[in-house]
């Protein structure tokens, strides 16, 4: 299904991050997650953040900016990541 193949990447993302492994893995399944449809708004929310962070430390500004972008036009109010 939809979720399940959304829920796989994210989990495979959260594990490359987690693991401290490839970053560039890490952001490819996040952004697979993201392109088939995060189904709850809070991990939609930390997909983002995460996909943005790790596209900026490997110097990938475009898909960064892009992420940021995503999520304060989203979630402007989440005090969470109100530093962002």
């Amino acid at each position: 299904t939809k979720t399940a193949k959304s829920l796989f990447h994210l989990n495979l993302g959260n594990a490359f991050m987690d693991f401290s492994m490839d970053p560039q893995k890490a952001i490819k399944h996040l952004v697979a997650a993201d392109d088939i449809g995060i189904p709850r708004w809070q991990n939609e929310a930390e997909a983002w953040v995460a996909i943005a962070l790790l596209a900026d430390g490997q110097g990938d500004l475009p898909t960064a900016r892009r992420y940021y972008e995503k999520f304060l036009a989203k979630y402007k109010r989440n005090q969470k990541y109100h530093d962002m």
